[in-house]
């Protein structure tokens, strides 16, 4: 009786563990959504950086499926940047006391030249996460996220004006944009 209550144990341990091990497998072989790609499926994401009402980014990247796996191993050294000039504080609600809002020795109301970064953050398999950074040569401004739908248009609107927005292009887009 022993020996068929150890043999069933050991049988169930072993069964949970390939189990475990099989969804492990199954997840580093989904496919997620990574830019800059290489592949010739890749689709085109357009990507637009305003700050109030004025274009300070408007570039297109090329977007595909890859494997949790492979995503891990390729590297990250893409970024794109964007710059413009500012008060830093509109980064900041000084009505609800925002945490970081600037003292007096930085002054918050003088126009600094701000300096933006837009990296890939993530993946998933309808969307990419970029995020999103600003700063100045004394603070760090903004450190966000923005989710780009690969198949909708997406806006994120920031602090102070800063908006993010992406959109597919689809061929006939890209086809029209290389006749200009």
């Amino acid at each position: 009786m022993h020996r068929l209550i150890k043999f069933s144990l050991l049988l169930n341990l072993l069964l949970g563990i390939s189990i475990c091990q099989g969804q492990e497998n199954s997840e580093e072989n989904e496919p997620i959504w990574t830019w800059f790609s290489t592949s010739v499926q890749a689709e085109t994401l357009q990507l637009n950086v305003i700050f109030n009402g004025k274009s300070l980014l408007d570039t297109a990247f090329s977007v595909s499926k890859m494997s949790v796996r492979e995503y891990r191993q390729q590297p990250t050294e893409h970024e794109l940047k964007f710059s413009f000039d500012a008060q830093p504080s509109i980064f900041y609600d000084s009505g609800n006391g925002w945490p970081g809002s600037f003292d007096s020795e930085y002054a918050p109301n003088k126009v600094h030249h701000i300096l933006g970064k837009i990296w890939e953050a993530g993946g998933d398999k309808t969307f990419i996460i970029l995020g999103i950074y600003c700063e100045t040569s004394e603070a760090e401004l903004l450190n966000s996220i923005h989710i780009a739908e690969i198949d909708s248009e997406q806006s994120s609107d920031y602090w102070g004006g800063l908006t993010i927005e992406t959109k597919p292009v689809h061929t006939e887009d890209i086809k029209h944009m290389k006749k200009r």
